[in-house]
């Protein structure tokens, strides 16, 4: 894991560079164990995860998946779809479940920075990776 922070950091990547549904996937992604609980003192712990998952995916296409999932959520709230849909990749629920709860527990402590709240408005299709811009 240190290398993957050290990785995040030189990019100059902190937590609060992060929405909170990009701390979400980040966790996802990162070697946190599915059964973490986590206690007081752990935030340092909990953060170093979260930099672990971006580093592993990058801030686009970190970006990217925080929004799909944001938008999936949404449907499914109005009504569109029938339930909610995982993005793929995304199909472990008790890892999503306690991703997002540790999200929420961060962003209680770190707050979430202008440029990720301005980046959180913006649509999957805007933040779409170049590499997949570059497919479709």
């Amino acid at each position: 894991m240190p290398a993957l922070h050290k990785l995040a950091q030189s990019a100059g990547l902190s937590v609060s560079d992060l929405t909170n549904g990009e701390r979400a996937v980040a966790l996802y992604v990162s070697d946190m164990p599915t059964s973490y609980r986590f206690r007081r003192g752990d935030m340092p712990k909990t953060c170093d995860w979260i930099l672990q998952g971006a580093a592993r995916l990058g801030l686009e296409e970190l970006s990217y998946v925080a929004a799909l999932r944001q938008e999936c959520r949404l449907g499914w709230l109005h009504g569109v779809t029938a339930e909610v849909s995982s993005v793929e990749g995304f199909s472990d629920e008790a890892r999503t479940e306690r991703a997002e709860h540790l999200a929420a527990l961060v962003t209680f402590n770190v707050r979430v920075g202008e440029e990720a709240l301005r980046r959180q408005k913006q649509s999957a299709t805007a933040l779409r990776p170049l590499t997949a811009k570059a497919a479709a």
